[in-house]
């Protein structure tokens, strides 16, 4: 110990200033102190904490650009021209990245196959990933005008906490639709469809109806969440109402909330009513407490609370997952839109009971073995695993 001290050049009784090799270091020690104090003082002090993160939302819109990237594509046809010049078009937008880029190809053709009117796609995509789609889009949709924007991430991820669920719950892309006047500040009436949708009806009487409300109140039109579990369709599910600027929102808990997978709604009047702010600012109060446990629905259904419109249920139906296969053929006459919510998906194996449906709106049937043509026993699995499904797919069937 004395040898130890001697090093430092301290005694027990010295005061308690290090040295070494012969410098002493008291004034290091004071701006330490000094230092830890003010952090102290300035994380302790609650109007200093609000400033700052009022100033963090600014800085975001300052300093991290929503856009990393945008391409049109076949800006010179007929449609893009019409959209432009009349109200005879659709403004459909949809977000979609990684797996469900295929699922998007789908669904855009299922909507082209079933209306009449010209279509207008607009595509939020992630980074880097326009130029895979703008490859495909080259053969596939050669006469639709499409928009894909590449949405930076940056932009929204300060602003996401999950305080409950896994990594799916954290996607920064299934934030994008929250800012969607800024993405697309010429649109106004627009529909908005996630790319695990399929439309077997004209989605353009959707819009229709939309717009020929005798009510223009509200201007956010959508499905509720379940029609079949009653309880997780209401707001006290959904949102923690205890919270108190949650119950200043919510006057009802046991009111109906809405699906926002399938919605149409007027961004014009979200430009009014500075809807993007007001989104913004519910997603950083629940970063600091919890408000919901996931996801960018909670917010939505928030910010809309009282002010939306319920739809029918025809037009965003989730429920394929709970019927057997006559039950399913009861459903389809009523079914509009198909949305494959959950983690049963018609273009993987699990998906067996909507093959049928999803299939014949896929453009690339020879991506998926289920897909081709034929009788299910002169499939040839891709893989090992494709293969052992197929196995339990003939016995089970009898086949």
């Amino acid at each position: 110990m004395s040898n130890f001290l001697k090093r430092f050049r301290l005694t027990p009784f010295a005061n308690p200033v290090l040295c070494w090799r012969g410098y002493c270091s008291i004034p290091l020690v004071i701006l330490i102190l000094l230092t830890l104090c003010l952090i102290d003082i300035y994380y302790l002090n609650p109007s200093t904490k609000q400033s700052t993160h009022e100033l963090d939302i600014t800085t975001l819109r300052e300093r991290v650009p929503l856009t990393l990237h945008r391409q049109r594509h076949n800006q010179d046809s007929i449609a893009n021209l019409r959209c432009v010049t009349g109200k005879e078009c659709l403004h459909i937008v949809i977000a979609a990245t990684g797996v469900y880029l295929k699922p998007l190809l789908a669904c855009m053709n299922s909507i082209l196959q079933h209306t009449i009117r010209h279509v207008h796609f607009h595509l939020l995509v992630s980074e880097g990933e326009s130029r895979i789609l703008g490859d495909r889009f080259r053969h596939m949709f050669t006469n639709v005008p499409i928009e894909i924007v590449e949405f930076n991430s940056a932009r929204v991820e300060p602003l996401i906490k999950i305080w409950k669920g896994g990594a799916r719950h954290s996607n920064t892309l299934n934030h994008a639709r929250l800012y969607l006047t800024e993405l697309f500040p010429a649109l106004d009436n627009v529909i908005y469809l996630d790319p695990d949708t399929i439309v077997v009806d004209d989605i353009g009487t959707l819009l229709d109806d939309f717009v020929s409300r005798k009510d223009q109140t509200n201007y956010f039109s959508a499905v509720v969440s379940k029609q079949l579990d009653l309880h997780s369709s209401t707001y006290d599910f959904l949102v923690n109402c205890n919270d108190v600027d949650v119950r200043q929102k919510v006057t009802s808990p046991s009111s109906k909330y809405f699906n926002a997978g399938v919605f149409v709604t007027d961004l014009r009047r979200w430009r009014e009513d500075s809807i993007t702010m007001e989104l913004e600012k519910w997603l950083l109060l629940n970063t600091k407490r919890k408000l919901w446990n996931w996801g960018s629905q909670a917010p939505l259904t928030l910010v809309f609370y009282g002010r939306w419109d319920e739809m029918d249920s025809s037009w965003n139906e989730r429920r394929m997952k709970f019927y057997d296969r006559q039950e399913f053929e009861k459903l389809a006459g009523h079914v509009r839109v198909y949305h494959f919510a959950g983690d049963d998906k018609p273009w993987k194996n699990n998906g067996k009971l909507l093959w049928h449906l999803w299939c014949k709106y896929y453009p690339i049937k020879t991506e998926f073995w289920f897909c081709q043509d034929g009788d299910y026993l002169n499939l040839m699995p891709s893989s090992p695993v494709d293969y052992g499904f197929v196995r339990q797919f003939w016995m089970r069937d009898g086949l």
